[in-house]
C-alpha cells in the first residue's frame, strides 16, 4: 500500500484481513461515559467487541480520549482518541489489541478523502510487544569487551559530547548527536511520569522509575543509538530541553526504565507503537534494559518501529527476531535482536530465510516522517575533494558515509616517500565497515585497502609515493556472504576519521601559519601563484592564514577573493599576526583566499629560475 495514501503502510508486511468504515464521531458517544460503563462496538466481518470503559478524558468539556478492557471476542484492550492537528494519523485514532490471538484492529485514513477505516491486522504490525530481554549470563560473560558493558569511556565526538550536567536535566549528562537536525529522539533515562490518556498502561498514568545509570553508561548507550541514526537528520539527545524544543510530530521519547514492577509490558525488553513518530501526541516508546549494549540495541529497535519498521525474523524456523545465531560472522539486524553481535545494521532481508525484505533506510528517510538523510558532507568525486588538514607531516580529516552509494573524497600532497594513513570508525558500536581507495592526480587507482574479517571495520595502510597530489576515497563496504556469514554494504554507514603522515614538499620561501605568533598548522610555499584550490591541496583552508614568515628577497601578496581578485595586501617581511593589517572595517586575519609568492630582487629571481630549470631536467 502507498504511504502517500496510508501513512501506516511502511509498517505492514501483509494485506489487511478485513476492514470497514469508521465513524469519525464515534468517540463523541462517550461524552457522558465513566469508569465501569459497558462498551459494545463492531470490529470487522460482523465480529462484536464487548468490555468496560476504564478512562475517559475531556478537552474543553468535549471527550477526547477513551480506553478500557475487553472480554469479547477475547480478552483485550482498546483506546480511541481525537488526534491533534498537524499529525499524519488522519481524522480519528483507534487501536484494539488481542494479545492471545496476536490480532489487532487499527483505524487508518484509507477511505475516500482520507476518511477513517478500521482494519484487521497482525498484532506485530501495530505494536512491538514480544522483544525479549538480553541473556544476563551472556552479558556478564562479555562485560569486558566492546560489545558488552563499557570498560573505557571515550567521547564519540568531543565537540558534540560536552561533559556537563545542566541543572534542568535532573543530574543526567547532556548529549546531542546532531544539533539542528530536523527530528529528535530523547533517551530518557532518569524516570518519566507518563500522563493518562495514552495507549500505554490501559490509558492510566504511570510513574516510570529511573534507570539508575552512571554518566559513563548513559554516554555509552547514547553512542550506540547515535551511530545507528547517524545517516539521518535526527538529533539523538539525553537533554529534556533539547527534546522539548522540537514540535511533537518531529520527536520521539524513548523511556529507558527497569522492567521490574513495570506494568507497561511485563517481561518484554522493549515496546513501541509502529509508525507512532508521526502521530503528534508524544506517545513514547519503551526499553526495559539499562546495559549500554543491550539497552542501546533495544532503543534503536523500538525507535525504528516508531519510524515504520517491522521485525526482522526468519521463515524457517518461524521466528520474529533474528539474532544472527545462524550467521557465523559478527552481524545481526537491528530490527531483529542485536544483543549478541558486535556489528548491527539496518537491513533489507539479505540473510537466509529472511521473513522481511523491506528497505529500512528508504522507509525511515521517506517523506512520511519528514526526517530524511543528513546533507552529504564531502564530494563524491575528486573534482570537489576536501583537502586533508596538515600540520607538518601530519594529516587529518573525517566525515560521515550517509547513504549506501556515498563515497567521500579527500586530497593531499606529498614531497615524496612513504605515506601512512589510518581510517577508523567510532571507538565502539561502529556500523561503518571501511574501504579506502588511493588515486593519483590523474584519477588512476593506486590501491584498494580493506581489512578482511567480519567486525574488522578500520583500515591502515602505507604506500611509497612520488611527490605530487593524491586523492583518498572513503566508502562503506561488505564482509563475507550476507546470506550466511556477513553483510552487504547496504547499511555500512556512519562516522569515520582519518589520521596519518605524508612528507612535506619543498620547504618554500614563505610559510603560512593557521594561528598568530606562528602557531598552529604550518605550510611552506615556494614561489608561485596559489588560488583557493591550490591552497587547499596543500592543506591551507579558505580564510585561515593568521601569520606568515617570508625569506629575504621575497614577498607575499594576499588576496581577499579567489583567483587573485578583490582587496590585496603585499607583505615583504614576516608578520606575526595579521590582525594589525586593515582590510576595510576589518583586518587581514583569516581573510586570504588566494596567494602569490614572488621574488623581489634579481638574485632571487635568477635563483628561482635556476631551480625551476633543474626541476624540468
Amino acid at each position: 500500500m502507498d504511504v502517500t495514501l496510508n501513512p501506516y503502510a511502511a509498517g505492514l508486511q501483509q494485506p489487511g484481513t478485513s476492514k470497514r468504515a469508521w465513524d469519525v464521531g464515534f468517540i463523541g458517544r462517550f461524552q457522558e461515559a465513566k469508569d465501569g460503563d459497558p462498551i459494545r462496538f463492531e470490529l470487522t466481518d460482523g465480529a462484536i467487541a464487548e468490555g468496560v470503559v476504564k478512562i475517559v478524558q475531556r478537552d474543553g468539556g468535549v471527550v477526547s480520549y477513551v480506553s478500557g478492557e475487553l472480554t469479547a471476542p477475547e480478552k483485550g484492550k482498546f483506546f480511541f482518541l481525537t488526534p491533534p492537528e498537524g499529525g499524519k494519523a488522519g481524522k480519528a485514532v483507534a487501536v484494539i489489541e488481542f494479545p492471545e490471538s496476536k490480532i489487532a484492529y487499527r483505524v487508518e485514513p484509507t477511505g475516500t478523502n482520507g476518511d477513517p477505516e478500521l482494519w484487521k491486522r497482525r498484532l506485530d504490525e501495530v505494536v512491538c510487544s514480544n522483544m525479549s530481554e538480553a541473556d544476563p549470563e551472556w552479558l556478564a560473560e562479555h562485560s569486558s569487551c566492546s560489545c558488552g558493558k563499557p570498560h573505557e569511556i571515550a567521547p564519540l565526538r568531543p565537540d558534540l559530547a560536552p561533559d556537563y550536567v545542566p541543572e534542568h536535566n535532573d543530574e543526567i549528562i547532556s548529549l546531542q548527536s546532531y544539533p539542528g537536525a530536523r527530528g529528535c529522539v530523547l533517551l530518557d533515562v532518569d524516570g518519566y511520569n507518563l500522563p493518562a490518556g495514552t495507549g500505554w498502561n490501559n490509558g492510566n498514568a504511570y510513574n516510570a522509575a529511573s534507570a539508575n545509570m552512571t554518566d559513563a553508561n548513559v554516554q555509552a548507550l547514547w553512542e550506540l543509538v547515535s551511530e545507528d541514526y547517524r545517516p539521518f537528520s535526527l538529533n539523538v539527545t539525553t537533554d529534556e530541553n533539547v527534546f522539548n524544543s522540537y514540535p511533537k510530530n518531529m520527536r520521539m521519547r524513548c523511556v529507558v526504565s527497569p522492567s521490574s514492577g513495570s506494568t507497561i509490558a511485563p517481561g518484554a525488553g522493549g515496546i513501541a507503537y509502529v509508525t507512532s513518530f508521526k502521530t503528534n501526541d508524544d506517545t513514547p516508546c519503551w526499553v526495559f534494559m539499562s546495559d549500554p549494549k543491550s539497552g542501546g540495541e533495544a532503543a534503536s529497535h523500538e525507535v525504528g518501529h516508531t519510524l515504520g519498521l517491522s521485525h526482522d525474523g526468519r521463515k524457517n524456523p518461524d521466528e520474529g527476531y533474528y539474532t544472527g545465531q545462524d550467521n557465523s560472522g559478527a552481524w545481526a539486524p537491528i530490527m531483529g535482536a542485536g544483543y549478541y553481535k558486535p556489528v548491527t545494521h539496518w537491513s533489507r532481508g539479505e540473510y537466509n530465510r529472511a521473513n522481511n525484505q523491506e528497505d529500512d533506510l528508504a522507509i525511515m528517510s521517506s517523506a512520511t516522517y519528514n526526517v530524511g538523510y543528513r546533507a552529504d558532507d564531502h564530494s563524491n568525486s575528486s573534482s570537489g575533494a576536501t583537502a586533508l588538514a596538515r600540520s607538518g607531516t601530519s594529516l587529518s580529516g573525517g566525515g560521515i558515509i550517509e547513504r549506501t552509494a556515498d563515497q567521500d573524497y579527500f586530497t593531499f600532497t606529498t614531497g615524496g616517500g612513504t605515506v601512512s594513513l589510518n581510517v577508523s570508525t567510532v571507538g565502539r558500536y561502529g556500523n561503518l565497515d571501511i574501504v579506502a581507495r588511493l588515486f593519483n592526480s590523474s584519477n588512476a587507482l593506486i590501491g584498494t585497502y580493506d581489512t578482511s574479517g567480519g567486525g574488522n571495520l578500520n583500515v591502515s595502510f602505507s604506500a611509497s609515493l612520488a611527490a605530487g597530489t593524491y586523492y583518498l576515497q572513503i566508502d562503506g563496504t561488505s564482509s563475507g556472504n550476507p546470506a550466511t556469514d556477513g553483510y552487504s554494504d547496504y547499511a555500512s554507514l556512519g562516522t569515520f576519521s582519518i589520521s596519518g603522515t605524508a612528507p612535506t614538499g619543498a620547504a618554500g620561501v614563505a610559510t603560512m601559519f593557521k594561528d598568530c605568533s606562528y602557531g598552529g598548522a604550518a605550510v611552506g610555499l615556494p614561489v608561485g601563484d596559489y588560488n583557493l584550490a591550490a591552497l587547499q591541496q596543500r592543506g591551507i583552508l579558505n580564510d585561515d592564514i593568521s601569520s606568515l614568515t617570508i625569506n629575504g628577497g621575497y614577498q607575499v601578496v594576499l588576496y581577499a577573493d579567489d583567483n587573485f581578485t578583490g582587496a590585496s595586501l603585499t607583505l615583504t617581511a614576516s608578520n606575526s599576526c595579521l590582525v594589525g593589517n586593515a582590510l576595510g572595517a576589518g583586518n587581514w586575519n583569516d581573510q586570504a583566499t588566494s596567494v602569490r609568492v614572488q621574488a623581489t630582487n634579481a638574485f632571487s629571481r635568477q635563483l628561482e629560475a635556476l631551480v625551476a630549470c633543474t626541476r624540468t631536467e
